[in-house]
C-alpha cells in the first residue's frame, strides 16, 4: 500500500542520515518502482542523488515534486524539506560548475 511505501521512505531517510546510503537507496528504488510519483519517496530519492552529486537526477525529482505541489499548502513539512533540498542543490550545483 501507499502508506507502507511512505513508511519505507521515512526509514530510508533515517538510514541516509545515519550514513547507510546504499541501504537507503535500495529502499527508495523499491518504493519508486511500486509508486513512481510518491512524493516522500521522490524527496528521499533526490536527497540521496544530491549526496551522490547526481545533479540531473536531483533536478528531475524536484521538477516532478514541484508539479504536484505547486498548489499545496505552503506550511506542509514536506514542502519545507523540498525548499531546503532546492537550496542545497543550487549551492552544490553552482559550486560544482565553478570548479570546472
Amino acid at each position: 500500500s501507499e502508506e507502507l511505501i511512505s513508511m519505507q521512505a521515512q526509514l530510508a531517510e533515517a538510514l541516509r542520515l545515519s550514513g547507510k546510503k546504499e541501504e537507503a537507496t535500495k529502499l527508495i528504488d523499491d518504493a519508486l518502482l511500486k509508486f513512481p510519483s510518491l512524493q516522500t519517496a521522490l524527496l528521499q530519492h533526490a536527497e540521496l542523488k544530491l549526496d551522490a552529486g547526481d545533479f540531473d537526477a536531483v533536478a528531475e525529482a524536484i521538477n516532478k515534486i514541484e508539479k504536484v505541489w505547486e498548489n499545496a499548502d505552503q506550511s506542509l513539512l514536506e514542502l519545507e524539506k523540498l525548499k531546503s533540498l532546492k537550496t542545497r542543490f543550487e549551492a552544490k550545483r553552482s559550486g560544482a560548475q565553478s570548479a570546472n
